[in-house]
């Protein structure tokens, strides 16, 4: 070795002042911050607000359908239909992984998770103690699972790129310490293209190939990203915008179609159809275009109210009434708190209220009614429909304009 036996507690002392003093400096610009986090969470959970009321929506969900879940990813969609008024804000983790775990694949599937999880920490806690030389590898590696398990009880901190790849890498590089070396087969003896590194090479080609799809569908997608932000918020824009943006949608679902990409197409085309510019066949023609861009990707992830209120939206433009009646009801099924959507949503119902089911009509005067300073608001919109009048908007609409 480089350095003697002597040297050796010399710069064990050394590396420890320097990890002593990282500690502090790390505590006197991040303690107060931490702390306060840290406090913030203790609260929210006490409080019975925040993460608990997220907590136990997530349970009331995991009752629901313990055994399978509700599919992987799906959380944010899940949450979306069963929230509460008071989530303002759309959740799209459940600020627990293991709860979301259980929620996305059911109990008996996020127990192998946690079981993998176990079988780590005790691989590395032996090879800890069996190992003399680079010991403290593999401590690091079962500190660092330990951390990570613990924390995401209360925050979904494995699920963000950065820090599951800092963790793969810190509890490989431990696991790759946990057999002693006194116990490792002599160099040469075992095969450089062995069963398992042939499986292994193939496998990674396999997924590199699956993956190249989606990397191109990615990057269509990307080049029209600005171009699609602008018409997504309904900014005049010029005709070459519009076209950049259908061009890379179209471009994408050719490669790798999904839901999302097949209702941002089915945007564009609502957009084209609002141009005053348009002829009446060219704007009947972009309807049909967005109306069945809107329903193919409707049909691969229907748990989106969004989509449902512009395909209301489409139907009504195209004299559909019954129709747009249907898809606003989706709308509410699939979103029954969507403050950023819930004026667009009533106003468009109040023109189609005679065709709307009785429970479409409770739903949009509950979302609505929850905002009490829309009291005014309403009344205006109840007047322009010409239901001013009518004794059906009084069941419930109309209770939060006349309290």
């Amino acid at each position: 070795p480089i350095l003697g036996a002597r040297s050796r507690p010399a710069v064990s002392a050394v590396v420890l002042g320097i990890l002593v003093a990282g500690g502090w400096a790390s505590s006197a610009l991040f303690g107060g911050t931490l702390a306060e986090r840290l406090a913030g969470i203790g609260d929210e959970v006490a409080g019975g607000g925040g993460r608990a009321a997220i907590y136990a929506l997530a349970l009331r969900l995991i009752g629901e359908r313990p055994w399978l879940g509700y599919g992987y990813g799906t959380f944010e969609r899940i949450f979306t239909m069963a929230r509460e008024p008071e989530f303002h804000v759309v959740y799209d983790h459940a600020e627990s992984s293991w709860l979301e775990l259980v929620v996305d694949l059911g109990l008996p599937i996020a127990a192998l998770f946690a079981l993998a999880m176990l079988l780590l920490a005790a691989m590395l806690l032996r090879g800890a103690l069996r190992r003399r030389r680079d010991r403290v590898l593999p401590l690091t590696a079962l500190a660092v699972a330990v951390a990570a398990g613990v924390h995401a009880m209360v925050d979904f901190s494995l699920q963000i790129p950065a820090v599951a790849v800092t963790f793969a890498a810190i509890a490989a590089t431990g696991a790759a310490h946990v057999v002693p070396l006194r116990h490792m087969p002599p160099a040469g003896s075992v095969a450089i293209w062995s069963t398992a590194r042939i499986a292994a090479v193939l496998l990674g080609a396999l997924l590199l190939v699956l993956a190249v799809p989606y990397a191109r569908a990615t990057w269509h997608l990307a080049v029209g990203n600005s171009a699609f932000r602008l018409v997504a918020a309904d900014e005049p824009v010029l005709p070459a915008v519009v076209e950049r943006a259908r061009g890379s949608r179209e471009a994408a679902l050719a490669i790798h179609p999904t839901g999302r990409t097949w209702k941002e197409l089915g945007m564009v085309e609502l957009y084209r159809a609002r141009d005053p510019g348009l002829s009446w066949e060219q704007r009947q023609e972009a309807l049909q275009r967005a109306r069945a861009h809107l329903r193919s990707g409707l049909a691969r992830d229907p748990a989106d109210p969004a989509a449902w209120y512009r395909l209301a939206l489409v139907e009504t433009m195209r004299g559909r009434i019954e129709d747009a009646a249907d898809a606003l009801a989706l709308s509410w099924r699939t979103g029954p708190w969507e403050p950023e959507l819930a004026p667009a949503r009533l106003r468009l119902a109040l023109l189609h209220w005679p065709h709307l089911t009785e429970e479409a009509r409770r739903r949009a005067g509950r979302e609505f009614c929850a905002d009490p300073e829309r009291a005014e608001q309403l009344r205006t919109w109840i007047a322009e429909a010409g239901l001013a009048a009518d004794p059906a908007v009084a069941l419930s609409v109309i209770e939060c304009a006349t309290q």
